[in-house]
């Protein structure tokens, strides 16, 4: 008989069942698929598609490192015979982020990048965040039974110092960067001069309209900036992805 417990975390409902049945044994990441079953869940009206992750398979491989239910979720030592229930979207988008995330320390450490001082204290800080928002001074704090305080921490300082490891692969790529440079403002500015109103010529007055003119090309150049940063980042782990050998357990209706 399943005990199903209806639990929250991270912002999203799952169940997590626990069977009597042996604990299964991880295996390639292209054995028996996952189910997209429909499932009627409490306080539900209508059946919601679901997919049963076991906690100790591998769900997929990346140049041979196996990703499991801990690289999609802050759980802390989940029962070997656990599943942990999401809705599809959910778990194709949390292995997708794993997926990247792997394959970001990889080609980190193949070029020889590592954290700089600066972005180790930048990953440190996520712990004094976390703790802030929970009320905590340093303690174990279980959450919603699923894991503590502590995992959720480790687990967010490794998207952290994943998203750190990216941005130093995609500086050394020649990626655009997101930021925009007192040059580029200058630029625009002079590219476009007509577009403004004359400066006035009294200094206090002409620094002050100069310092708004800036304020408004910096939210002009910003939108742009980041647009070509994303489309880059993205065109930069989609060719590591075709890179690299990643397997994937199938899910099917």
């Amino acid at each position: 008989m399943k005990k199903l417990n209806l639990l929250l975390s991270l912002g999203v409902t799952f169940l997590l069942t626990v069977t009597s049945a042996q604990p299964q044994t991880s295996g390639p990441a292209d054995a028996a698929p996952l189910l997209v079953q429909m499932v009627r869940l409490p306080g539900d009206n209508a059946p919601s598609r679901i997919v049963r992750v076991p906690a100790n398979r591998a769900l997929a491989r990346v140049n041979g490192e196996a990703i499991t239910l801990s690289d999609l979720l802050p759980v802390s030592d989940p029962p070997t015979s656990a599943e942990y229930i999401l809705s599809p979207e959910r778990y194709a988008s949390r292995l997708d982020r794993a997926i990247e995330r792997v394959l970001t320390r990889q080609a980190a450490q193949a070029e020889g990048i590592v954290l700089s001082a600066d972005q180790q204290r930048q990953r440190d800080r996520v712990r004094e965040r976390l703790l802030a928002s929970e009320g905590a001074a340093g303690d174990v704090i279980h959450l919603n039974r699923i894991g503590t305080l502590e995992g959720e921490i480790a687990f967010q300082q490794r998207e952290a110092a994943s998203q750190l490891l990216l941005n130093s692969l995609l500086a050394k790529a020649g990626a655009a960067s997101p930021h925009v440079t007192e040059d580029q403002v200058n630029q625009y500015y002079e590219a476009h001069r007509a577009d403004f109103a004359a400066l006035p010529s009294e200094a206090g007055e002409r620094a002050k309209a100069r310092q708004q003119i800036d304020l408004a090309i910096r939210q002009k150049l910003v939108l742009a900036n980041t647009a070509e940063h994303q489309a880059q980042r993205r065109q930069f782990l989609n060719s590591l992805r075709a890179k690299a050998a990643v397997t994937t357990v199938k899910t099917i209706q």
